[in-house]
C-alpha cells in the first residue's frame, strides 16, 4: 500500500508517490479536465494507494480563501468517486520551493514536497 500526493492546480495536477511511506518520488502530471478522475482512479488501483494527501494553500486569516474552497470541493469529489481516505497538509510554498529546486516538472516536484512534508509530520 502506498501514499499519493496531489498538487492541485487550475490546469494541471502534480502527482507524487511514496511506496515505502518513507521516500517520496514524482509520478506524473495529470491534466485537470474531464478525464482527471478516471486517470487518478487508474493510478490509485495500479499503485494500491491507501491514502491521498492533498496540498492546501492556507490563508493567513481564519477564513478559507477561494482556492482552499475549490480544493476541498475537488477532494470531496475524489473521496466520493474513489472511496479513498484523504488528508490535507499546508502547501503554501511548495510551488515556490519546487521552482527554486529547478525541477524539470514543477507540478510533480510540488507534489513531492507536499508528500515529504506529510511523511515528516508523521515522524518517519
Amino acid at each position: 500500500m502506498s501514499f499519493l500526493a496531489l498538487d492541485l492546480g487550475e490546469k494541471r495536477v502534480g502527482v507524487a508517490i511514496s511506496r515505502s511511506k518513507i521516500l517520496a518520488e514524482p509520478l506524473s502530471t495529470i491534466s485537470f479536465n474531464r478525464d482527471f478522475y478516471q486517470e487518478l482512479e487508474a493510478i490509485c488501483l495500479i499503485e494500491k494507494v491507501e491514502k491521498i494527501i492533498i496540498g492546501l494553500p492556507k490563508s493567513f486569516g481564519d477564513e478559507e480563501n477561494n482556492q482552499e474552497k475549490k480544493i476541498r470541493r475537488t477532494a470531496d469529489l475524489i473521496r466520493k468517486k474513489l472511496k479513498i481516505k484523504i488528508e490535507f497538509i499546508d502547501e503554501s510554498f511548495s510551488t515556490k520551493i519546487a521552482q527554486e529546486r529547478k525541477a524539470e516538472d514543477v507540478d510533480q516536484e510540488a507534489a513531492v514536497i507536499i508528500l515529504e512534508d506529510y511523511i515528516d509530520s508523521r515522524g518517519n
